[in-house]
């Protein structure tokens, strides 16, 4: 399925919107518990934000490995923001189990629902 066109870059307002949901969420959704070997984070690229998952390696160096896992994309033409899930090629897809929404916050309420298989693999 094509990308949804992305407008180029996200305006001022609708990128700080976006950097306050997407840091809201990566602080609330590891548990304490899990954040030693675990976190979330993201980058805003474009019209687009990446949420990456960091685990701690287990090669005793203690360094992280961290891996890309989900993108939402931002499509100035709808106003909408889609989810896009990576395979295994590395090449982003649409999730089309997930619908475009117009608040990023309700998507990634959606992602932290969503079942493992939407996202990986």
């Amino acid at each position: 399925m094509p990308e949804p066109p992305s407008g180029g870059e996200l305006s001022v307002r609708l990128r700080r919107k976006a950097e306050d949901a997407l840091a809201r969420f990566c602080d609330n959704a590891v548990p304490a518990v899990r954040r030693a070997s675990s976190r979330l984070s993201y980058r805003i690229e474009g019209a687009a934000a990446i949420l990456y998952e960091a685990r701690k390696t287990t090669d005793g160096k203690g360094g992280w490995r961290t891996l890309p896992v989900v993108r939402f994309r931002y499509a100035q033409s709808t106003r909408d923001w889609h989810v896009e899930r990576l395979d295994e090629k590395g090449a982003w897809h649409r999730a089309i189990q997930v619908r475009p929404a117009r608040r990023l916050g309700k998507l990634l309420r959606a992602y932290s629902r969503a079942s493992g298989d939407i996202f990986w693999g």
